[in-house]
């Protein structure tokens, strides 16, 4: 029996039960360790949007996107990256840095600037 070793597919992990795509994974090897928003992004234990949305949010269903993604993409306007929801919204179709960062894992279907401003009122 031959055994392949496909290496980066293997090391791909999942994110609340979805696989990651081998486009994501092949972006995120491409930025780089010492990227500022990596290096704040990783510093952070993202855990604590958790308990703050837990009443925000009905649990009968799956949310399309991740609170804590949305939360670190409303970061990237506060970091200077965005000057809007508007202008956020944009950028993640665009900056695949950004959706990685964010742990946004599908770069077809990124949040549009209304789900930031719904986010943002429901938090």
């Amino acid at each position: 029996m031959l055994k392949i070793n496909f290496g980066a597919i293997i090391l791909m992990k999942k994110a609340k039960g979805r696989q990651l795509s081998f486009i994501t994974y092949e972006a995120s090897q491409k930025i780089k360790k010492d990227d500022p928003l990596k290096i704040i992004f990783e510093s952070i234990d993202w855990s604590f949007i958790y308990p703050i949305i837990k009443d925000k949010y009905t649990t009968d269903r799956e949310l399309v996107y991740d609170p804590a993604s949305l939360f670190k993409a409303q970061l990237l306007i506060w970091l200077g990256e965005a000057k809007s929801n508007r202008r956020l919204a944009e950028s993640l179709q665009f900056d695949s840095r950004f959706c990685v960062l964010c742990g946004f894992d599908n770069f077809l279907k990124t949040p549009a600037h209304s789900t930031f401003s719904y986010f943002r009122k429901r938090i």
